[in-house]
């Protein structure tokens, strides 16, 4: 079973994001959402609704994915490019936020063109408080 799915409504290409537990994201999921957002521009869609089925829209990224053996960070190339793919998409992209977007996965709300936020919805970055933040 993917853990994001594509379907049509009318003239919107609707995304949900559907991994257990919280959508948290690896490259696996990033690749499986340009390819559903592929998908909504070989069907003509005129835009994107990227949503979650989850209790949270995402809780980030899953650190586990991240590194290599040894606890050192990979490579962070084919990570960005797939950013960067999430980024320039040709279609206009809302993001439909509820329950936590932390992390990455606010990161990831930031990739689309627009957010609209349930008032659930909760947007933190732990890298803000941990003086992590590179500006």
């Amino acid at each position: 079973m993917s853990f994001v799915t594509y379907e049509k409504d009318g003239a919107v290409g609707v995304v949900t994001l559907a991994k257990r537990s919280h959508n948290l994201i690896d490259e696996a999921l990033l690749d499986a959402l340009l390819t559903a957002y592929r998908q909504a521009i070989t069907s003509v869609s005129r835009s994107i609704l990227l949503r979650s089925a989850m209790r949270h829209f995402c809780a980030g990224a899953d650190v586990n994915a991240f590194t290599s053996g040894g606890g050192r960070r990979r490579d962070q190339k084919d990570f960005e490019q797939l950013i960067d793919g999430l980024e320039n998409i040709a279609l206009p992209v809302v993001v439909a936020v509820h329950g936590a977007a932390l992390g990455g996965g606010f990161e990831l709300a930031l990739t689309n063109d627009v957010i609209i936020a349930a008032n659930t919805a909760s947007f933190a970055m732990a890298e803000a408080s941990l003086g992590l933040l590179r500006c």
